[in-house]
């Protein structure tokens, strides 16, 4: 039917969209409540207090490897994930002359120790190959992060790649399986969070 002003009328339901099987049991402003909430729970420590709490991802330790072509000279830094987290000590054990094995490299015995306190950062280089790094990052006393990672550069001038793999005592580490062309550098490694427990 139609009314003088031009509307038309129809008899009959506008039908309803149909709703997901988990509509009922998760409502969107459920969901949109939790998510703030959660990322207020995370967030609340460094905002009031103005410090990161202890094992938060921002107080997570990385291994940042780098590699120029043709420099013969293989850079490591130790670092937050937040560019401003200090520690209270990070501690880089190196060393060398160790078997590569074709890949399982036997963990070496004697480490070269270099320790730095209430730092942001602590960098190295090595020209070595292979060489092996022990790190260790102490946030706070229950925040250890720590990683035992071999390193062995292949090939000459740009085509270089770099092989790296994650001793066994800290295999919570992630480290790629195949070896790295220098295009792919630098590579950030995270270290494994031992907690409040000590590191190897």
């Amino acid at each position: 039917m139609e009314d003088p002003a031009g509307v038309i009328e129809f008899s009959g339901t506008v039908g309803r969209r149909p709703r997901s099987r988990l509509a009922g049991a998760f409502p969107w402003p459920f969901v949109g409540t939790a998510v703030i909430l959660s990322t207020l729970v995370v967030l609340t420590p460094a905002l009031f207090n103005g410090a990161l709490a202890a094992g938060s991802f921002l107080t997570a330790a990385d291994l940042i490897v780098d590699r120029v072509a043709g420099t013969g000279v293989t850079h490591f830094y130790v670092r937050g994930v937040g560019s401003s987290v200090r520690y209270q000590s990070i501690s880089v054990g190196i060393a060398t002359g160790f078997a590569w094995n074709g890949g399982s490299p036997t963990l070496p015995a004697t480490w070269n120790w270099t320790n730095e306190s209430e730092v942001l950062e602590l960098g190295l280089n090595s020209s070595a190959n292979p060489v092996a790094l022990n790190v260790s990052a102490v946030y706070a006393g229950d925040a250890h992060y720590a990683g035992i990672l071999a390193f062995e550069v292949s090939g000459t001038g740009s085509s270089e790649t770099l092989a790296i793999v994650v001793f066994p005592s800290t295999s919570g580490m992630y480290a790629p399986t195949a070896p790295l062309s220098l295009s792919q550098l630098p590579e950030p490694l995270a270290l494994e969070d031992f907690g409040s427990g000590s590191p190897p």
